[in-house]
């Protein structure tokens, strides 16, 4: 059945689901959690139990309930890392200075709840005041039972799309969920080097609505909506297709949200609309027919 089922149990802002399967120790195993994005998230999280501490870089800092492989972790964000900046870059957007990011990590789910998330949470990424140079990107998830890490490299690519792609914070960039989804979706089933389970159920089930006109007006409201998993699916296959097809119609749209300029990266969505319709309705059928596959772990083309 379709994750579509998981939304009677995150209707409240920010709780977003990731659809996908992990083999990776230092990464997540699970079929439909939901995570949530917030922006200066003022709540205090009980972090306390959280005692053994590991240093990535001068960066990264680690925080665990347990005694864990750090070494893996560091790695697979690293690995993430490569991925990302293959195809977006690494120079931050100006004026954000965003750098520092601290990961928690509970032994279990039980102590992630008792922590004070929401039990419809099943991972979290804050993104404090980008414009602090003392400001800390926060992930909070927790082990499973196979040992794996729930939602790490999702919401950590959330922290790269804000560090490096968008202007402001999340609060700031509501009307590119698609984007932000689509790409932390994209990128982590690079990661994983398998394609995500649920796209051809998704263009099953939306149709038509499986199309850049709708993908790319799909917004954080759109949680709350049936379009729920589309802002994942769609937007994964949306960020696919330009990546992989057509990498150079990005440029303008990229310039546009890492200047904060959204009212020029509505208009040129529209753009891209207007020029890549048709051949983005050609694609997804190549994908949901195994005649292209998503998720070619090849870096950007000049």
């Amino acid at each position: 059945m379709m994750q579509k089922k998981l939304l009677s149990t995150a209707l409240f802002l920010g709780i977003v689901t990731c659809s996908c399967t992990s083999e990776s120790t230092a990464e997540i195993d699970y079929s439909q959690p939901s995570t949530s994005n917030e922006a200066n998230d003022d709540t205090a999280y009980e972090t306390s139990t959280l005692t053994k501490q590991h240093v990535c870089n001068a960066e990264i800092q680690i925080y665990a309930e347990i005694q864990i492989n750090f070494d893996d972790i560091c790695q697979s964000l690293t690995e993430v890392e490569s991925l990302f900046f293959e195809r977006f870059g690494s120079v931050p957007v100006v004026g954000d200075y965003n750098n520092n990011r601290d990961l928690y990590i509970y032994k279990d789910r039980q102590s992630y709840l008792a922590a004070g998330f929401h039990t419809g949470s099943y991972g979290k990424y804050i993104e404090q005041d980008p414009s602090d140079p003392d400001s800390h990107g926060e992930i909070y998830s927790y082990l499973l039972e196979s040992g794996n890490i729930k939602n790490q490299s999702h919401e950590y690519i959330h922290y790269l799309d804000g560090r490096f792609n968008k202007d402001g914070d999340y609060h700031a960039t509501d009307m590119a969920a698609w984007w932000s989804e689509g790409t932390a979706e994209y990128i982590q089933h690079l990661h994983w080097q398998k394609p995500s389970t649920y796209i051809k159920e998704s263009i099953s089930y939306y149709g038509s609505d499986f199309s850049l006109q709708t993908i790319f007006s799909l917004t954080k409201d759109d949680y709350k909506t049936d379009f729920f998993n589309l802002v994942y699916d769609g937007g994964n296959v949306a960020i696919c297709y330009f990546l992989q097809e057509e990498p150079a119609a990005l440029n303008t749209l990229l310039s546009y949200s890492r200047s904060g300029n959204w009212s020029a990266w509505a208009s040129e969505l529209d753009n891209l609309t207007s020029i890549y319709s048709e051949d983005f309705d050609v694609f997804v059928s190549d994908i949901f027919t195994d005649k292209k596959v998503c998720h070619l772990n090849k870096a950007k083309p000049e």
